[in-house]
């Protein structure tokens, strides 16, 4: 029913929109009607109004006056300049994790380590895709610095729609396995430097092939 929001309606609403942002389902520049929405996910509109207004602050869409939503489009310049952003944030969080993860997490950082090669060996995108955030995941989940981690996830929300597009790129694949391996020994002998370098290494390499691609990438 469309009557009175119940207290989870506006965030199933939120994350049902932001997921089909995010997974390329909803294209950069695509017009999102309060009506359209509502009808495809059963809400008031009331409820759209409040999950859209959600998603401008994590610059998601473009609410603009008299025309209603619009799914965001970065251009080049400004993927860039998130990643940059990124990397410093990176660097702060990896300098804290070295200190930081435990043998556990370690353990399980290198179980995901082996699902990855597992979807690397299979060409399976998706599945390895998946493992990638769980990788990624462990090691935000180590760091004390909170603040860092939710600013870097806020950043990554930004671009995942472009993520699976970046490991179809030739010999991005690869490239990227390599990367996450060399992340994994340097956490696990602890090496400050050399974690930074290899943290340092992904993110260039990613923002090298944005910019290599652009034009698969970016439409």
């Amino acid at each position: 029913m469309k009557g009175e929001i119940m207290p989870n309606q506006m965030d199933f609403a939120y994350e049902e929109i932001r997921k089909k942002i995010i997974s390329g389902e909803y294209k950069p520049n695509e017009n999102l009607t309060e009506i359209f929405l509502s009808n495809s996910l059963n809400v008031s509109r009331n409820t759209i109004k409040k999950a859209l207004i959600k998603l401008e602050n994590e610059n998601l869409i473009v609410l603009e006056k008299n025309k209603g939503a619009r799914v965001k489009s970065f251009t080049l310049q400004e993927v860039l300049d998130y990643l940059e952003v990124r990397l410093a944030l990176e660097i702060l969080i990896i300098t804290k994790v070295v200190q930081e993860i435990t043998e556990e997490q370690l353990l399980k950082l290198s179980e995901v380590m082996e699902n990855m090669k597992k979807c690397f060996e299979e060409n399976n995108l998706v599945k390895y895709s998946e493992n990638n955030q769980i990788f990624h995941k462990i090691i935000y989940d180590s760091c004390s610095n909170k603040i860092a981690v939710k600013s870097v996830e806020i950043i990554k929300s930004q671009l995942n729609r472009y993520k699976l597009k970046t490991i179809l790129i030739p010999g991005r694949k690869n490239q990227s396995i390599n990367e996450h391996i060399s992340i994994v020994e340097a956490l696990k002998e602890r090496d400050v430097e050399k974690s930074q370098k290899m943290i340092k290494n992904h993110i260039e390499n990613i923002a090298k092939a944005l910019k290599d691609y652009y034009s698969f990438i970016f439409n």
